[in-house]
């Protein structure tokens, strides 16, 4: 593939390679997904008889030039927690204001999280589906997302015809992958791309736009909204002043890793805050996972749906939280500022403007994606330096000096 790819200058026997090369790269991420699901669920003697059908199956998978359509049919897949899809979806929201108004086009997102998606899409969007539902969808355009897009598939006639504006996009992520391609085919590598494209160390909301289309800015164009919002709080008995708190990495195996502050100093904290400021409700929030502080007032851990859980992290007086999920929702929702203890993941490109960002030069290094297992164990063998070295009394003294001025 050239490194350059401009389809509108381009002859017929060009388009038609380039096309066969991205029929050839859909196939492979058709084979290689059955082969990911056949490894845990079968002998190596069944994966081979599967993985031997596939074969053939995968001759006849490949999205077909269908009768003509009006519709540009777009699939989006996003991968991550919901940090990434929030991130992603307020990407999308600029590809569809540049690309995307007054045309004639279906958006359908995938994600591993059907319900959640549901809860964020932007009101343009068509369709939901798990993963194993959407890649078994054909589409005129699609494209994976988490860190940074990438172009799965492209009918390239079809968008010539319908929708040429789309070549510009198809054409960047292409030459970039083909570009990067050995970073990008490798998660602790992607990070060494997306975080330094287009600029040096390139903050995580501007990370999707690798290819340099949209300015990005930090507060989310992405619209959330929330149903009932007064109504749930005073179902939930929240009428006065209260700060939320999490200490959990969300619907992961992990329930005690490397990016949560220590529970010895999330109850410490606490007890300095209840002091001080005993007019505040601690509300504990998260899915439930793990150990309670026992510090909260409230516990909501596990007890709200997701529309509840907006209306309660966007009405805090101050969220207190670990690097995650929570944080980029309460950003999303403009809910104001939350005190972020940072350890493996860097303040320097997850950090927003609005927030008490703590951490400290105790450990050197930033070790999110350096190795498989950096969200369980410290990559120096260490127990969690990183956050046990951001004492309580400090992170008290910065949430006090905002506290203050509430």
């Amino acid at each position: 593939m050239p490194a350059l790819l401009i389809f509108k200058n381009m002859d017929s026997g060009k388009i038609k390679e380039i096309q066969k090369q991205l029929d050839a790269k859909k196939q492979t991420e058709y084979i290689r997904d059955r082969a990911e699901s056949y490894f845990f669920r079968y002998t190596p003697a069944q994966v081979f008889t599967h993985m031997f059908s596939s074969l053939f199956k995968s001759l006849s998978f490949l999205p077909k030039r269908r009768p003509v359509h009006k519709t540009t049919n777009i699939g989006i897949l996003i991968e991550g927690g919901m940090g990434d899809l929030l991130i992603d979806l307020n990407w999308l929201c600029y590809f569809h204001k540049k690309y995307l108004e007054n045309n004639d086009f279906s958006i359908t997102l995938g994600f591993n999280n059907v319900k959640m998606l549901e809860h964020f899409a932007p009101p343009f969007c068509s369709a939901f589906m798990d993963k194993k539902s959407f890649t078994k969808q054909a589409f005129d355009l699609e494209i994976k997302i988490i860190k940074c897009p990438q172009t799965e598939y492209a009918d390239l006639r079809f968008l010539q015809e319908r929708a040429p504006q789309l070549l510009e996009p198809v054409n960047k992520y292409l030459e970039i992958e083909q570009k990067y391609k050995t970073f990008l085919d490798m998660s602790a590598l992607m990070d060494a791309v997306t975080n330094n494209i287009p600029e040096a160390r390139c903050k995580r909301y501007r990370q999707p736009d690798i290819a340099g289309l949209f300015d990005i800015q930090e507060r989310f164009i992405l619209p959330v909204s929330i149903k009932n919002e007064k109504e749930t709080l005073k179902k939930l008995g929240l009428s006065q002043p209260y700060i939320t708190v999490a200490r959990e990495v969300g619907f992961t195996t992990v329930l005690e890793g490397t990016k949560l502050w220590p529970m010895e100093h999330y109850r410490k904290l606490l007890s300095l805050i209840k002091k001080t400021y005993p007019e505040l409700r601690i509300i504990e929030t998260g899915c439930g996972r793990g150990e309670r502080t026992g510090k909260a007032d409230i516990d909501l851990t596990g007890k709200t749906e997701l529309e509840e859980l907006k209306a309660v992290m966007k009405n805090s007086v101050l969220h207190i939280d670990s690097e995650g999920g929570l944080v980029h929702l309460r950003h999303a929702l403009n809910g104001g500022p939350s005190c972020v203890f940072f350890g493996p993941t860097s303040p320097e490109l997850y950090a927003y403007s609005e927030n008490i960002n703590l951490s400290t030069e105790e450990c050197p290094i930033r070790c999110d994606f350096c190795h498989k297992e950096w969200t369980k164990t410290c990559i120096l063998g260490k127990d969690r330096t990183c956050m046990k070295s951001i004492k309580p009394e400090y992170a008290f003294e910065r949430i006090k000096a905002v506290l203050d001025q509430i």
